[in-house]
């Protein structure tokens, strides 16, 4: 049995320019994935992770031509 599927949202329509947009887990993973893929919609973005390497992510966001700021922060129970 098929299941009918919305079909997937493309950034000619739908525009999240004059957004920011805050994504945790930002250096890698699914959090990368977002990150990228709402700055391709529009948005500006706020990345936030506790590994350094999200500056990576930020820059090639940033060579795109959207603006981003990026925040180290490790969050965890002491």
């Amino acid at each position: 049995m098929s299941e009918d599927r919305a079909p997937t949202p493309r950034p000619e329509d739908v525009s999240l320019a004059g957004r920011v947009v805050v994504v945790t887990g930002a250096a890698r993973g699914i959090g990368r994935a977002v990150a990228e893929t709402v700055a391709e919609f529009g948005a500006d973005v706020a990345l936030v992770d506790r590994d350094d390497s999200v500056e990576l992510v930020a820059d090639r966001i940033a060579a795109t031509g959207r603006r981003t700021l990026v925040g180290l922060l490790a969050v965890r129970d002491r």
